[in-house]
């Protein structure tokens, strides 16, 4: 939750800008005064460039045995899903996008059950999209 308020507090109001990350990302660079990393705190760069660039060399993914699973929420209205994990990490993914989450963590987020406040075609179609990953 800490990227969405982020996001809410310095830069635009995510159920604001759209589903497609482009728009996000045009929107964030907009409100940062351009490259969208500039003028924000480190700690909000990582966060951007989870959510937009993710590498699989980036300690977040590398580390992501170790975490334990509290929460996974969508927020369908912006098209962002949270994993938030025992130790206040949380990773921020958009829907539409595929990140490099290994096999154990894919299984952990079925176990847990997706979040929702209500039914949408997103959510199902997310739950689908995970269910794929961890079959492979």
């Amino acid at each position: 939750m800490l990227m969405y308020h982020a996001l809410q507090k310095n830069l635009t109001a995510v159920a604001e800008v759209g589903r497609t990350g482009h728009r996000i990302k045009k929107n964030v660079q907009k409100k940062a005064g351009g490259s969208g990393r500039k003028h924000l705190p480190r700690k909000e760069q990582g966060d951007l460039k989870i959510l937009f660039e993710p590498d699989e060399e980036d300690e977040v993914w590398k580390n992501q045995h170790e975490y334990n699973l509290i929460s996974w929420r969508l927020f369908d209205s912006c098209g962002i899903h949270i994993l938030l994990m025992n130790n206040g990490i949380a990773i921020h993914m958009m829907t539409e996008k595929k990140y490099p989450l290994n096999q154990e963590m894919l299984s952990r987020m079925l176990s847990k059950r997706l979040e929702v406040d209500h039914e949408s075609t997103m959510a199902y179609e997310l739950l689908k999209f995970i269910k794929s990953q961890v079959q492979k």
